[in-house]
């Protein structure tokens, strides 16, 4: 499959860009940009959003270096995220500052299925274990969503969609100010799909269709009354259905099975910069999730998980160079199985310190943490990341050598397969990476080496979960994006990841390789996009016999486009996997063939 991928990078080169001549200067760029670019996070602001055409923030990722997702079935299935190797709930969600990650689950693990990109502003990705600013699950990473804030003059904008599937959805926003202080956002969506039979239908016995309702919103109020301090609240809440099978594998449909799940989440915020030494921030967070299983062979049908954190940070500037931020905070997270386990809790309490000191050319990022989990006592973790820009060359490096923990979950703890002695998973990770630039291109490249201690396995013996297991994972990336003309642009991106075991097995369901290739066109009224996806084998499971087998490779095309009809109106067609590949992300699950979904949207000014 991967011929295929050169072929398609080949013919991005091969596109006419309307005789346009493309000179490349290597001006330099400005130290500071330089210094920011190579030491930040990757970004993606609400403009690729809307040029990508995606629906879910899992479609979204799966573009990303060194991100792999893996889809259990069509939408709603369980999604799940692997991060530079690790596992999915070793990766931190939150969703304007409040942790998203569910206290019910087994392994505390957010599920992507659901999450829309409505209202979205801006997504931040960290890569690599940042427990010195974020506590316990940040172990391969954040994932940070940012929604939009309100504005100066009332915006709306309404939105409907349709497609394969029988799929049809509306989504509306507003934003505006109130009174002399605040400014309002607020959002609503209605997204219904019939689906395709979870358990695929490429085997006998598979003929359901399994399909997701869905109904959100969300609101943000942000303002500072004058002699005030600065207020930020919100909160979004989310409501599904979806439709399931038994399994993957023949003769798995099951008419009856079906997942309701529902999530809700707050948060308040008030910071105030009285001066250069005091700019303190006081946050109050908060979330709560329930799933119910319709169906009659299930023993444990009502999960409630409820994540609460209380936090106060202060910055303080030391001169032009030098930054320095403390923090304190305090959470409880509870848990509870109706008529199996009920309701247990587990309180926390984090200290942190960080510094940014700058020396010209040079910048050093250091950062300690101490966690006290009330089952297993401290944790310390640390955080150090040099860097260089160099002054006559485009180019920067940075290094990190950073430590993390994931805390036991409640259900590792307390249900019956529990051990309430289990201590933290402990991971330490060296990273490196480096930024070149030549005029609007940019190439980045980055290894990493990550190993997880004290993993906590189900332990057959004992039928108990213990630290029994370690994972270790190595690889690296390499993007390239910049402009083929004044209206064409360009981005190539490969991942090379080696998960494995401490038996030395291959991490299940993590690919070595992965590539991404993608031309995006905007010349308006007229803007696209055609992007190839190539996913490398993998082990799985099978779903019958239950033994290790290596998935195929796969190679998928996608097609978005859009034409601005009028001022205010627009309109989209998103052609997904165009080529009609026939593949499976989980071994005996369904997969969607070509489809096809158009919008219309219209904003109000």
């Amino acid at each position: 499959m991967l011929r295929y991928l050169f072929l398609f990078s080949f013919s991005l080169l091969a596109i006419p860009s309307h005789s346009e001549t493309i000179v490349v200067q290597a001006d330099r760029v400005p130290v500071e940009e330089m210094m920011n670019k190579v030491r930040a996070d990757r970004i993606i602001t609400a403009e690729d959003i809307s040029g990508k055409g995606y629906h879910f923030l899992h479609q979204l990722l799966s573009e990303e270096a060194g991100i792999h997702v893996v889809q259990s079935g069509p939408q709603g299935g369980q999604t799940s995220l692997f991060l530079h190797g690790l596992k999915s709930e070793h990766v931190l969600v939150l969703i304007d500052g409040v942790p998203m990650n569910d206290p019910s689950s087994p392994g505390r693990s957010y599920d992507f299925s659901h999450l829309s990109l409505l209202n979205v502003e801006r997504i931040e990705i960290v890569k690599g274990p940042d427990s010195v600013h974020y506590g316990s699950d940040a172990l391969a990473g954040v994932i940070k969503i940012w929604t939009k804030s309100g504005e100066k003059a009332w915006h709306s904008a309404l939105r409907g969609e349709g497609g394969s599937f029988t799929t049809s959805g509306v989504q509306a926003d507003t934003r505006g100010p109130v009174g002399q202080s605040f400014l309002l956002n607020l959002a609503a969506e209605q997204y219904n799909t019939g689906g395709f039979s979870a358990a695929s239908s490429q085997y006998p016995g598979n003929e359901e269709d399994d399909g997701l309702t869905r109904q959100s919103a969300q609101i943000k109020i942000e303002g500072r009354p004058e002699g005030f301090a600065h207020l930020t609240m919100g909160g979004k809440w989310e409501k599904t259905k979806t439709e399931l099978d038994q399994g993957g594998g023949a003769y798995q449909d099951d008419l009856d099975y079906s997942l309701r799940q529902q999530n809700r989440s707050c948060f308040l915020a008030i910071d105030k910069t009285v001066n250069d030494f005091l700019a303190p921030t006081f946050k109050m967070q908060g979330a709560f999730h329930q799933k119910i299983a319709n169906n009659p062979g299930t023993l444990f049908e009502h999960y409630e998980g409820h994540n609460r954190l209380v936090s106060l940070q202060n910055t303080s500037l030391l001169g032009e160079e030098s930054k320095l931020s403390a923090g304190i905070e305090g959470a409880r997270e509870s848990m509870e199985i109706r008529g199996t386990m009920p309701e247990k809790t587990a309180d926390s309490q984090g200290v942190f310190v960080s510094m940014n000191q700058r020396w010209g050319r040079s910048d050093l990022l250091l950062g300690a943490r101490n966690d006290h989990h009330e089952i297993f006592g401290d944790f310390q973790s640390y955080s150090i990341r040099p860097s260089y820009t160099f002054d006559l060359l485009p180019l920067g490096l940075s290094a990190g050598w950073s430590s993390g923990f994931k805390a036991p979950t409640l259900y590792q703890l307390y249900s019956t397969y529990g051990r309430s002695t289990l201590g933290p998973e402990r991971a330490r990770t060296l990273q490196l990476k480096a930024l070149l630039t030549l005029a609007a291109w940019e190439m980045e490249a980055q290894v990493f080496q990550t190993k997880v201690e004290d993993l906590i396995d189900f332990d057959f013996v004992s039928s108990k979960y213990s630290n029994q297991g370690a994972l270790s994972a190595k690889g690296g990336e390499l993007a390239l994006r910049g402009p083929l003309s004044s209206f064409w642009a360009g981005e190539v991106s490969y991942s090379y990841t080696q998960s494995y075991d401490q038996l030395r097995q291959k991490a299940l369901r993590r690919p070595t390789h992965q590539a991404e290739v993608q031309v995006s066109y905007k010349a308006d009224p007229w803007s696209g996009r055609l992007s190839g996806h190539f996913v490398g084998r993998r082990e799985d499971i099978h779903s019958t016999n239950f033994t290790r087998i290596t998935m195929p490779s796969y190679f998928l095309l996608n097609l978005f486009t859009s034409y601005n009809v009028k001022k205010n109106l627009k309109g989209d067609l998103r052609v997904d996997n165009v080529l009609d590949k026939q593949y499976e992300e989980v071994h005996g699950l369904g997969t969607a063939g070509r489809s096809y979904f158009a919008g219309l949207s219209y904003d109000f000014e």
